[in-house]
């Protein structure tokens, strides 16, 4: 079972940390301004996600 398991959901990204899979999909100049504003409040990106995230809902 945990064979099959293993062939089902996403693909597994190696060598990737879990906080930075979220940016794939922006591009370098925006990765580096986010981690910028994070390090300037003393946060990791993952942090500063779900802080922006709390704040526009």
């Amino acid at each position: 079972m945990s064979a099959d398991k293993k062939k089902m959901g996403r693909p597994y990204r190696e060598g990737i940390p879990r906080d930075e899979r979220v940016m794939l999909r922006l591009t370098k100049a925006e990765k580096e301004e986010i981690q910028t504003k994070a390090k300037e409040k003393g946060m990791s990106m993952t942090e500063f996600f779900i802080k922006a995230a709390k704040e526009y809902k």
